[in-house]
């Protein structure tokens, strides 16, 4: 996709076009995963089916607040409280578990052949900001065709609206992903991600307005970042920055800012869109970038300024309350496992490495005063939550776990999946997760209750993870 408008099958099976995964990760999940796909999805849907509140009736309900989302073992959309009650199902499914677990890891039924049926679920629920509505994937199967559609749920009724329909003979983004989705901050704009015969495209939607979706960039890889106010898009196109900035909430022409290069993904927009932070090389190496984006009379961008000194693959991601960015980077070209994470000042003058071990996942808390990260141990082949505190640096080690597939590709995109997915609660007090916890976890068989759960941890010194669903996914509402 990176080259020209053309999709091939190995091009869009990578997530976001680019799977810079090492050999090392893959096997250990690989390990991890072994044996459990024959059963993955026999597990209930929640802790308890009688805790399970059936979708409400298509009324006015009560906005979702400090609630997560995930998909249950019969493929539906869920919401439930952190403490595990109040499960209740937001969509229905005719979908059904054969013996191979998830239909997607299934062999294929020609059409019409005996056993062929139509099942249909859904993937990747994402919340806008404001929490009153979830944007998911509908994927159906029938035989050996599947097709797939995005569509926007009320969080508390269930009522959905169909958005887009992908063309046929499509396939998913990336494994397990049909759709990539970011709500616009105000919660007025969808923008996705999803294939076409001709290219990877970038798409936008205005839910209430009952339009259909326009397209605003094609071709690939692609990456992009809202501004923090709704008025700019920022987009990485192969080697190329695009700003894509919003008048009266209708999006503009994309305007081209030069070339920067592949050595990282999404660019990171400040809160009121005038910065934009951005990686690329120099003439000493890598460096990462603050420009001022806010066009001068000529139509041409501010040049930007060297802020860090970084390596040739790094991710930064700006402060959610302050007007600094932490950047992790590595010296290996091709990732994902980093090697540090500085905060630095947008200023360039105030920088101080926070976490000095490798990683490949960091995400700021809401109130901006912690980091979460995944630490990776290539010796032990482990994965192990751990949150550094912004004021104090000290590390504090939370729990060992192994990621459910999904999550693994969140935590291996995370500069491009933390905008429109939170793991962290809205007062910043907890993560959410999905997957397996211990080093055990690397030899157990599938089924209940060792297969993939959803996890709640408290990030504080001495917290123990605690159960509350059976799912491969799941995400905080943003409120």
């Amino acid at each position: 996709m990176g080259e020209k408008p053309s999709l091939a099958w190995s091009l869009l099976l990578r997530p976001l076009a680019l799977l810079w995964i090492p050999v090392i990760v893959l096997a250990v999940l690989a390990a991890c995963q072994d044996g459990r796909a024959a059963r993955r999805y026999q597990e209930s849907a929640s802790p308890s089916s009688a805790t399970i509140t059936p979708v409400p009736s298509h009324g006015k309900g009560e906005m979702a607040v400090n609630r997560i989302a995930y998909v249950g073992s019969d493929g539906n959309i869920f919401t439930i409280k952190p403490d595990g009650t109040d499960s209740r199902r937001l969509t229905r499914t005719d979908f059904r578990v054969g013996p191979a677990g998830h239909i997607l890891a299934q062999g294929p039924v020609p059409i019409g052949a005996e056993g062929s049926e139509t099942l249909v679920f859904y993937a990747w629920p994402t919340w806008s900001p404001d929490s009153t509505r979830l944007a998911a994937s509908r994927v159906t199967v029938e035989g050996a065709s599947a097709t797939f559609s995005l569509h926007v749920l009320d969080a508390s009724t269930g009522k959905a609206t169909r958005i887009y329909d992908n063309e046929p003979n499509t396939i998913p983004i990336a494994q397990g992903a049909p759709h990539f989705m970011y709500w616009s901050p105000d919660s007025k704009h969808l923008t996705f991600l999803a294939s076409t015969p001709r290219e990877l495209a970038l798409l936008i939607s205005t839910p209430e307005q009952g339009s259909g979706p326009t397209r605003l960039v094609g071709e690939a890889p692609l990456y992009f970042s809202w501004a923090g106010d709704s008025s700019a898009l920022a987009v990485h196109r192969g080697p190329e920055l695009l700003l894509v900035p919003f008048t009266g909430g209708v999006p503009q022409p994309p305007q081209s800012l030069g070339d920067v290069g592949m050595g990282f993904r999404a660019p990171a927009l400040s809160r009121d869109a005038s910065k934009m932070v951005y990686a690329t090389e120099d003439g000493g190496g890598a460096s990462l970038y603050l420009a001022d984006v806010r066009l001068t009379e000529s139509g041409r961008a501010q040049p930007g300024r060297a802020i860090l000194d970084v390596g040739p693959s790094s991710v930064f991601m700006w402060s959610p309350t302050r007007d600094e960015v932490a950047v992790a980077d590595t010296v290996d070209a091709v990732g994902p496992i980093y090697q540090q994470v500085t905060i630095v000042g947008d200023d360039g003058a105030s920088k101080r490495v926070v976490v000095n071990e490798p990683l490949l996942a960091f995400f700021w808390s809401p109130d901006g005063e912690k980091i979460a990260y995944v630490a990776f141990d290539t010796e032990r082949r482990s994965f192990t939550w751990k949150y550094v505190n912004r004021a104090e640096g000290r590390l504090v080690e939370l729990a060992e776990f192994v990621p459910s597939a999904e999550f693994l590709t969140m935590i291996s995109f995370f500069d491009q999946y933390a905008y429109p997915n939170s793991v962290w609660s809205p007062d910043s007090s907890q993560i959410v997760f999905s997957g397996t916890i211990g080093r055990n976890a690397f030899r157990r068989n599938g089924g209940s209750p060792e297969g993939d759960k959803v996890y709640v941890l408290d990030v504080r010194e001495g917290s123990a993870p605690r159960e509350i669903a059976t799912s491969r996914f799941a995400v905080w509402s943003w409120k």
